[in-house]
């Protein structure tokens, strides 16, 4: 009996021995699976110089081919240009991206900023363009879906496209306005909204909340601003207000027949009268890259 608890107690050892080995000795679930890998063509469109930064990030979903069914039960992997050359990398590991074995194909969405709102279960980029003081945080991007992925076809070239919209104020006095100083001068934004989500699984944008007043960013020469909206619809009683140091406010209002529309760069400029203000604005597509 004693020669019997030996072999055993032996054997039992060797068990947890075995439930507790390495890891790393352990083959991975992707050994044998193509990462994917996404081409330096990637277009370089930003808010303010048209290029990407150091350490910018963007996230990635896969798609089971044809649906919006994360594969792997994963999403929001995480792609880093480390130098700001617009070739991204996986952050790390974990969030490298494999595509699925035995024929099957796979779908690819990309968009920029990367946030963990985004979950398997939860395809929502949240937008808030509340604050205007880092404008490359907000600039909301999203690359067309690549589709036809597989382990054979494991690269995919990424094109950004903008979903919101740039504005650049221009502010001039006339002749009659020659002596009102407008340094340090600041800028308000009236009727656009300020809060909104982007669906990755329908390539749509919700916008919530109620129509709120946003600070643009002034030069301290009081003479422009640019900022990052969110798309208003013509007649919505979009203005600008601007206040100089001394106190002295003037407001212009946008032509109701013009609208803020997703993609394009607004450029308004504001000419300042002795008791009044007036706004032409000029629009034009916000350049996708190459």
């Amino acid at each position: 009996m004693k020669n019997c608890r030996s072999i055993s107690a032996v054997f039992a050892i060797t068990a947890v021995l075995t439930a507790c080995s390495n890891n790393e000795n352990e083959p991975s679930a992707f050994e044998n699976r193509n990462p994917l890998t996404i081409t330096a063509s990637i277009p370089r469109t930003r808010a303010v110089n048209n290029d990407w930064q150091q350490n910018d990030a963007i996230g990635l979903v896969m798609f089971d081919a044809g649906t919006t069914n994360p594969c792997d039960g994963k999403a929001n992997y995480c792609y880093v240009t480390t130098d700001g050359s617009g070739t991204f990398n996986a952050k790390d590991e974990a969030n490298k991206v494999y595509l699925p074995t035995g024929g099957k194909a796979a779908d690819l969405l990309a968009y920029y900023p990367q946030t963990s709102a985004v979950t398997p279960t939860n395809l929502i980029v949240p937008v808030d363009v509340t604050t205007q003081t880092n404008l490359p945080a907000i600039d909301l991007m999203v690359a067309d879906k690549v589709t036809g992925l597989t382990a054979q076809n494991n690269t995919a070239s990424l094109s950004f496209r903008h979903k919101l919209c740039k504005l650049v104020l221009k502010v001039q006095k006339d002749d009659t306005s020659a002596d009102i100083d407008i340094a340090n001068a600041t800028a308000v934004l009236k009727g656009t909204k300020a809060k909104a989500s982007w669906n990755l699984a329908t390539a749509e944008l919700a916008q919530s909340g109620n129509v709120t007043d946003i600070a643009l960013p002034m030069t301290t020469d009081g003479t422009g601003a640019t900022a990052i909206v969110l798309p208003t619809g013509a007649g919505s009683g979009v203005s600008v207000t601007l206040t100089t140091k001394n106190g002295q406010s003037f407001i212009a209002t946008l032509d109701p027949s013009l609208a803020l529309a997703a993609g394009t760069v607004n450029t308004y400029t504001m000419t300042i009268h002795r008791h009044s203000a007036a706004i032409t604005a000029t629009i034009t597509p916000w350049q996708t890259g190459v």
